[in-house]
């Protein structure tokens, strides 16, 4: 290694690489300083390490390369490619860049078993700072070899702690003064914080959780949000908030070309509350004096789209959860917002209460942009499928789904019956459902009065489920790593559009001490790559900030 940087100066490339693609690895490279001329000559350099003349290769590698351990076509023996390293640069690192090379250190290691790559093949051990021992110190007893900068070998102790192999393998690597660093967070949580309130007062709810999930991953003072996450016992999972979708799925009779008609709040058969249809607002009929039919709100006014499909039902629903968030049932976060935004209140827009009314609701775009409540908004309307990717893309935990369904029936009566279930976003799994609730039924019912209203019953039942099963607690203490073990890899084996709520999920096990050092890196890795992940855990805040910056609302 230092003949080849006394004849080029430079440490060889990674590899070599065609139209960008690496060919072959830099051991290969190192064969006409090895004494290996004609096994060098006969590779095809333009080709990669795997083409059909390279793999015949692969049987001659050369002693130097292997592992007394092992006796096939793979090496142990791989450069440090991680951030800082003397193989940080796949184009080689030249004289100038080695000026903080020290004679300890390392340029080439060996590696565990797992890493182990066939020895033509481009590919070094990644390692990531904050854990440089990761994948080194198993392959035989006693501890590891490593190739030093000043030609010497030497076999490092297993007992060799983290401080010391940073130093090994990081050239010229120093942090930031504990004081500049302290205030670069300050500076960058500052901002963070300032655009997460201004999300929150604008009513964008996606932007501003997304704000909380990065000053989460890159604080260092962690109470700052593990106090704000709670367990979710019908989840069984931690989160920062519980956040509610609701969806609403529409469908009609073969025709049906007149407006939902939803239960209205005091209606009953004796105020014709159900609405005869004429038969020129179906398919069938004369459809010569159907005229401009109502159109739904837009999806800018979520409360007005949701009384004018659901009507009663979707209010008492939203008024149910409205109360549960405000003291705090759904996370503190929650309740912080409501009170951080509050001020004097737009009246609330109520579902309509006759006929007329309810008719009246047209046009589109008039009313501007119209928040639900923290940590509940409208995803609109569709499918329970395409409303749990839309839930899963925002980061959402519980999918309220309302199913309206409207018929005619043989007098030309409209026919609303709804139902609502709560679905797990995670698994798609339905955790509670309602039972029908038809627009003709109830108000016979409410006419007889000889029973409690059904709309109220199933407003009460809905809210005592989520009393009893969405309960937001302290992380029980039954849970044990093992446990988490097994969700951080389900996590980790998916993949994700939206990391930052998996990865804040992940740091949250870390800092209950559930997952180690070593875990935490891996599932970083997985999800966002080594880089990422090595600025995420080591980076300065501003390095953290970038790191995630794919993820974070552009302002």
């Amino acid at each position: 290694m230092n003949q080849y940087l006394a004849q080029h100066g430079q440490l060889p490339a990674a590899a070599n690489y065609n139209d960008g693609r690496p060919m072959l690895s830099w051991r290969v490279h190192l064969l006409l300083l090895l004494g290996e001329d004609e096994l060098y000559h006969e590779f095809h350099h333009n080709e990669s390490w795997d083409s059909p003349h390279n793999q015949t290769l692969l049987a001659k590698i050369p002693s130097i390369y292997k592992s007394p351990e092992r006796a096939d076509e793979n090496t142990n023996y791989l450069a440090p490619a991680g951030a800082g390293s003397a193989f940080a640069n796949e184009e080689g690192l030249s004289t100038e860049d080695l000026a903080g090379l020290e004679s300890n250190t390392v340029v080439v290691l060996e590696v565990d078993d797992a890493q182990a790559v066939p020895w033509t093949r481009p590919g070094d051990h990644r390692f990531i700072p904050a854990f440089p021992r990761k994948g080194l110190g198993n392959l035989r007893d006693g501890g590891f070899l490593v190739a030093m900068a000043d030609g010497s070998a030497q076999l490092v102790g297993a007992e060799i702690s983290d401080e010391e192999m940073r130093t090994f393998l990081v050239v010229g690597a120093g942090k930031p003064p504990a004081g500049k660093a302290g205030a670069e967070e300050e500076t960058v949580a500052a901002e963070l914080t300032g655009l997460m309130n201004q999300a929150w007062r604008r009513g964008e709810q996606d932007d501003a959780f997304q704000y909380q999930y990065v000053l989460a991953l890159i604080s260092t003072e962690t109470e700052s949000w593990t106090d704000k996450m709670g367990w979710v016992t019908a989840l069984k999972r931690p989160a920062i908030a519980l956040r509610w979708g609701i969806g609403i799925n529409y469908k009609t009779g073969r025709g049906y070309r007149d407006q939902p008609y939803p239960i209205l709040e005091d209606g009953t058969l004796a105020q014709d509350a159900v609405v005869r249809i004429a038969p020129a607002n179906t398919r069938g009929g004369n459809t010569g004096n159907v005229g401009s039919l109502p159109a739904a709100p837009d999806d800018n006014r979520p409360r007005d789209m949701i009384a004018y499909y659901t009507g009663q039902p979707g209010e008492l629903l939203l008024e149910a959860l409205e109360v549960r968030s405000e003291v705090g049932q759904f996370g503190p976060l929650l309740a912080d917002v409501k009170q951080m935004i509050a001020g004097p209140e737009p009246a609330r827009r109520r579902a309509p209460r006759g006929r007329q009314q309810a008719r009246g609701r047209r046009g589109r775009g008039a009313m501007s942009q119209d928040p639900l409540m923290p940590g509940v908004e409208l995803l609109g309307e569709g499918s329970q499928e395409n409303m749990l990717n839309d839930a899963r893309g925002a980061g959402i935990d519980l999918l309220l789904m309302i199913d309206v369904n409207v018929q005619v029936t043989r007098n030309w009566l409209a026919s609303h019956t709804l139902t609502f279930r709560v679905v797990n976003v995670d698994d798609g799994e339905t955790l509670h459902t309602s039972r029908p609730l038809n627009n003709i039924k109830i108000y016979r019912s409410r006419e007889s009065a000889k029973r409690d209203d059904p709309v109220d019953l199933a407003a009460m039942k809905f809210g005592d489920y989520v009393d009893e099963k969405m309960l937001f607690v302290e992380m029980p203490p039954a849970l044990r790593p093992k446990h988490v073990l097994g969700r951080v890899q389900t996590l980790t084996s998916d993949e994700h559009d939206n990391p930052l709520p998996v990865l804040t999920e992940i740091r949250y096990y870390h800092t209950r001490s559930l997952i180690t050092d070593e875990e935490l890196a891996d599932a970083y890795a997985q999800i966002l790559g080594d880089e990422r992940a090595q600025a995420l855990i080591t980076g300065t805040p501003e390095q953290k900030k970038d790191a995630l910056r794919r993820w974070t609302p552009r302002h």
